[in-house]
């Protein structure tokens, strides 16, 4: 039996997805099961985690088996353990000690085997120096320590991530996966990532519905994820065909609207022509 993880790391860094990835790895026939401990009330989490028996409490007009039961032989994820209440934890301690659960308003004990993996983003030693969090339970379910750092410290794993991001975006919509241009890629290992992976993945969704081609562009990207970078000039570009003029004077219009916020009215004044003529090649170019 693999001893309990505890998953550390800031919101939206992917935490679940290692929780996932260790579940699938053990030889385990059980589900992966998780639930987060930070978004219900103490009387509810009583009942998901530990399951009630028919009358237990007003509106118990069934019998349920909680969290725990149903994880028998596979795996218990606790999401935002650190958010638990105090008045719960030695339940939980006691049945990780024991492997035995009652359901509420039931005097049977239940045998179970779980993998547990635990995950927050609290610094929990701090929660125990401050009497938040039970240092009994915290030495119980930190037997391993696993960090996942934020999405700004992991170098080039942002591509990689976005790379397969893209695909998984692109088989959810049945769509073609898309690639990122030298200067989407560059903006995406320069930005900052504050709402780390779940950003990633919302900038690449948008960005897919703005590219025109198979090819994600500096100005397909939300604006604050290129501000930083230099737009990547379309008049420095050479071209050796109609087509090719045809591109560049493409990607220029769309670079221009970009640098005035998407005003067309702006960019026609930037671009020289007149706003009708903006918004007829506008259309030519979605007709395409």
């Amino acid at each position: 039996m693999v001893p309990p993880i505890l998953i550390e790391g800031e919101t939206r860094v992917g935490k679940e997805l290692f929780a996932r990835a260790i579940h699938n790895e053990l030889p385990r026939s059980g589900s992966f099961v998780p639930i987060n401990c930070g978004a219900m009330s103490r009387e509810l989490m009583a009942s998901e985690l530990f399951g009630y028996e028919k009358g237990a409490f007003t509106g118990a007009d069934r019998s349920s088996a909680g969290k725990i039961e149903v994880a028998d032989c596979g795996t218990l994820c606790l999401d935002e353990i650190g958010e638990l209440p105090p008045g719960m934890q030695p339940y939980l301690l006691r049945v990780l000690d024991d492997g035995i659960v009652y359901r509420i308003g039931s005097h049977q004990e239940k045998r179970v085997a779980i993998g547990l993996v635990s995950m927050t983003n609290r610094n929990l030693a701090n929660e125990v120096e401050k009497g938040t969090f039970r240092q009994d339970l915290f030495y119980r379910i930190a037997t391993l320590r696993l960090r996942v750092p934020p999405l700004r410290e992991r170098g080039d794993d942002v591509l990689l991530i976005a790379e397969q991001l893209c695909r998984t975006l692109a088989m959810q919509r049945g769509t073609t996966p898309v690639s990122l241009s030298s200067e989407a890629q560059d903006c995406l290992s320069h930005y900052h990532w504050p709402g780390n992976v779940r950003e990633l993945r919302n900038v690449l969704e948008m960005s897919m519905l703005m590219a025109s081609g198979k090819c994600i562009e500096w100005h397909d990207l939300p604006e604050e994820v290129r501000m930083n970078q230099e737009a990547p000039s379309a008049t420095n570009r050479l071209y050796t065909s109609t087509s090719d003029l045809r591109t560049t004077e493409e990607l220029l219009i769309k670079e221009t609207i970009a640098r005035q916020g998407g005003n067309l009215t702006q960019a026609a004044k930037q671009l020289g022509i007149a706003r009708s003529t903006l918004y007829s090649r506008l259309a030519k170019e979605a007709k395409r």
